[in-house]
């Protein structure tokens, strides 16, 4: 072989081997973050020490510009405040120094989540009468958002109603009832949905009782007032009295 063939291929050879190609391998390439949320961290480890990296996405905020000095450890993306739920994509490449030995290009993601939203309820109430079922307290508007595992909890005048994990509640009590909502990452604390539905259970209704002593009277004589022992009582408490002789009624008995 030519001697200068030969030191051509060898130098060639030894500089393919000095220059080799970067890389970079991300440990979590898919991020999610709740709404709102303004720095995701990409940690990432590389190959043949890169100095540099860019980033090219589908949003103005996945787009570095030019190549930037790699940062040690994890690179920050930020979002900027507002940005609408959805999944943003792009990819990143690593460089040297002069940027002439470059990555191939590396898919990521941020999935960035909707809203929390709270929800409503009814607020229009209802009076039930004894020993009737009450109608359930209806959602006007569903917990949503988040990472939409949604959670309710009922209260009944401040306090927490146990098993009362749905958008609606069927009362068996008086009271003043609320509802509460969470989801399990971007909104971890109760909230209170709007709206607060009162329920009157009316008292059950008593006939009350007169008295049974009875009495004689003499003829042409007029007979005592039969006394009152307790008062009806109960229902609505707007009471209406009827007195019978004998079974028939008295008319204008209402006392």
């Amino acid at each position: 072989m030519n001697k200068k063939l030969f030191i051509f291929i060898l130098f060639t050879l030894l500089g393919s081997t000095l220059m080799a190609q970067p890389s970079i391998t991300l440990s979590n390439p898919n991020a999610t973050v709740c709404y709102n949320t303004t720095i995701v961290a990409f940690a990432y480890s590389t190959t043949e020490s890169p100095a540099m990296y860019k980033i090219t996405g589908s949003a103005a905020f996945l787009n570095t510009g030019n190549y930037q000095p790699l940062p040690a450890g994890s690179i920050n993306i930020g979002i900027p405040v507002n940005t609408p739920a959805g999944i943003y994509t792009a990819s990143i490449r690593v460089a040297d120094a002069t940027e002439t030995d470059i990555s191939e290009p590396v898919s990521l993601s941020i999935t960035v989540l909707p809203t929390f939203s709270k929800g409503s309820i009814a607020t229009i109430g209802q009076t039930v009468c004894p020993n009737a079922p009450a109608n359930p307290i209806n959602s006007t508007a569903n917990a949503s958002g988040g990472d939409g595992n949604i959670t309710y909890e009922w209260r009944r005048n401040g306090m927490a109603i146990l098993s009362s994990n749905f958008p609606t509640f069927t009362p068996t009590d008086s009271g003043t009832y609320t509802r509460y909502a969470k989801d399990n990452t971007c909104n971890t604390s109760w909230v209170q949905s709007t709206g607060i539905y009162t329920v009157n259970i009316r008292p059950a209704f008593t006939a009350g009782t007169i008295a049974a002593t009875g009495e004689t009277v003499c003829n042409n004589a007029q007979p005592a007032t039969i006394g009152n022992t307790t008062s009806a009582s109960g229902g609505d408490g707007t009471i209406t009295y009827r007195w019978k002789v004998n079974g028939s009624i008295i008319s204008g008995s209402n006392s």
